[in-house]
């Protein structure tokens, strides 16, 4: 498996992998549009992972000056339990050594949680201040919570 940046591939391919993860709760504005990756390249840089011939998912982030912000990381049913998931979070956290990360998760993502707790991130309570820059990436909904990276100091 490689991983590459969102140039060496084809962006319908990223949109058909967030149409296969149900993405936007399947809100049908956005499937297969590619008004979403046009909105999402212009806030977000993007890791890919490719499987043989095709991209079997990818990690979508902002890389702001103090922080990093995760926005999407989406495996296709057909390629989740591969380690494909781990393989694009520690290429991000491999590339970003020195810098927080954050991610938001959905409350009901269990799957999510579980997958952020086992590489080191940490639920932040809600009080717990983000930087100032990161606060527009991170929409703290009240059906969502933001995990941070816990690095050894």
């Amino acid at each position: 498996m490689s991983i590459f940046d969102i140039d060496k591939i084809n962006p319908k391919t990223v949109l058909s992998i967030y149409d296969s993860a149900n993405w936007l709760y399947d809100d049908p504005r956005w499937k297969g549009s590619e008004d979403i990756f046009e909105a999402l390249s212009q806030t977000s840089k993007f890791l890919t992972a490719q499987d043989e011939e095709e991209i079997a998912g990818f990690l979508s982030y902002c890389a702001l000056d103090d922080c990093i912000i995760i926005t999407g990381l989406y495996v296709p049913q057909e390629h989740q339990r591969k380690g494909i998931a781990s393989a694009l979070l520690e290429g991000l956290l491999l590339a970003h050594p020195n810098r927080p990360v954050f991610a938001e998760v959905i409350n009901t993502a269990l799957w999510a949680k579980k997958f952020y707790e086992k590489h080191g991130f940490c639920e932040l309570p809600k009080s717990r201040a983000l930087p100032e820059n990161a606060k527009a990436h991170i929409n703290h909904n009240p059906w969502s919570c933001v995990y941070k990276i816990q690095r050894a100091s």
